[in-house]
Order: structure tokens, then sequence, then C-alpha cells
């Protein structure tokens, strides 16, 4: 993928989950735990599929693209042959 794509590509998907996760903090300022419980979950399952689906094969093929506060993470698996482990809940 071109750079700049990939650049454009990012930006959105960090706002998409960006997004999620405002709505994840409204639920959980204004509805009961167990409404908040059951989405968190939910957005949970989507924002995984953005980073695992987009940002991940986007940041392996343009690592300059991980923004400097992913950096900070000290989470290797930006730059790590496979995240399946992270996904399948087993330790790396």
């Amino acid at each position: 993928m071109k750079t700049e794509t990939a650049a454009r590509l990012t930006a959105l998907a960090l706002r998409v989950t960006g997004a999620l996760n405002d709505i994840a903090a409204e639920i959980q300022a204004n509805e009961s735990e167990e409404d908040f419980q059951r989405l968190r979950t939910r957005v949970g399952r989507v924002m995984g599929a953005v980073y695992f689906e987009i940002l991940y094969p986007t940041f392996q093929e343009h690592p300059d693209l991980i923004p400097s506060d992913f950096r900070n993470l000290n989470t290797q698996w930006f730059c790590s042959p496979s995240p399946k482990h992270l996904i399948q809940g087993q330790d790396a």
C-alpha cells in the first residue's frame, strides 16, 4: 500500500477507535453497569478487529506510521511477526 494511503487509513482507523471509546464512556456514565459491561465487550471486539485487521498490517508495512503514543506503551506486538497469540488469548 502506498504510504499516503496507509497514513489516511491509519488516521481514519484511529478516529474510529476513538469514537468507539467515546461511546463506551458515554454508556458507562449514563447507563447501568450491566449495560456497560455488555457494550464494552462488543465495542472491544470491534476495536480489536480494527487493530488486528487494519492497523497491525498497516504498521507492519509502514512502521513509521505507528503513533508515538503507541510506541511508548511498550507493546511489542506491533513489531512482532504475528499477534495471533493476543487474539487467541495465549501468552507470548
